[in-house]
């Protein structure tokens, strides 16, 4: 009912209904409908113009969106254990890992809670939820596919590198919209504010994903990565990070999306290293070419 009201601008009305729904839910805060009430809640105080109110119920908003995600993952994280072969200390101390960066990536989005008041950036940042929410069903299939200890370690070092990554571009895109809203601001404690926030997040910004990406690989692939510098001198550090992700058989397009370039940009890099490996007059992909190289 509350949504009715929302939508016929009858603010009022609809924050009635929502903060009852609130109270009735106020034991099991963590809910879809709980969510949703919430989220009437201060899209009203928007449209009331009562931003202090919109904000505070936004960082609420969060923090129950973020604990029901964090259920649907802590289910579907426990369904892939139960159905590996095998539990080792490698996997347990991966799970850890993964716990304490999802709780810094809570950190930073309550960071933003406070200015996350206007309805445009909502929407982008549903749209990356729902961009997360795909890329973690694809390391799932990819996970399944997995029958041997070093497919499994595979797995782990991309579906990392593939969450960082995200959630790099995530901190990198907030900043640009929150750069934005800072240059139309017009009152001076605003852009202040602004500016505060700004630096944290480029403070917590983690420029070497792809340095650590790297170096677990060699861990990992020792011989291939020794054997293809031996062999490719010449490479630079991002036609090496090219091959890697080639060697473990990402398309294109898995690629595109892990790097955020552009598919034409992916296509050229693979021209030009296919000419570095001498493989231009040569029917073989280089996928094959580089598995081939122990």
């Amino acid at each position: 009912m509350s949504d009715f009201f929302l939508k016929e601008k009858e603010n009022d009305s609809a924050l009635f209904y929502a903060k009852k729904a609130v109270q009735e839910l106020k034991k099991n805060p963590y809910t879809l409908n709980n969510q949703d009430a919430i989220e009437v809640i201060y899209k009203a105080y928007l449209n009331k113009k009562q931003y202090d109110s919109a904000a505070s119920y936004f960082e609420l908003y969060n923090e129950v969106r973020d604990s029901v995600q964090l259920e649907k993952q802590a289910i579907n994280v426990e369904r892939i254990k139960l159905q590996q072969e095998y539990k080792s200390r490698l996997a347990v101390q991966k799970l850890e890992v993964e716990k304490e960066e999802s709780k810094w990536f809570m950190i930073i989005l309550g960071l933003l809670c406070v200015l996350l008041f206007l309805a445009i950036i909502l929407i982008k940042y549903r749209n990356k939820i729902a961009y997360n929410k795909i890329e973690q069903a694809l390391i799932q299939e990819k996970n399944k596919e997995l029958n041997s200890s070093l497919d499994q370690k595979n797995s782990e070092l991309v579906g990392k590198t593939m969450i960082d990554a995200h959630k790099s571009n995530m901190v990198k895109s907030i900043i640009e919209d929150l750069k934005l809203i800072k240059r139309k601001a017009s009152k001076k404690e605003t852009q202040l504010l602004l500016s505060e926030v700004l630096k944290k997040l480029e403070r917590d910004l983690n420029p070497d994903i792809w340095k650590e990406f790297e170096f677990s690989f060699k861990q990992v692939h020792p011989s291939f990565f020794n054997k293809l510098v031996e062999k490719h001198p010449e490479l630079s550090s991002k036609e090496r990070r090219l091959c890697i992700l080639l060697y473990l058989d990402f398309s294109t397009k898995e690629i595109v999306k892990l790097t955020g370039v552009s598919y034409k940009s992916v296509e050229n890099s693979r021209t030009r290293l296919r000419n570095k490996l001498n493989l231009t007059n040569k029917k073989i992909n280089i996928s094959s070419y580089l598995r081939s190289v122990k």
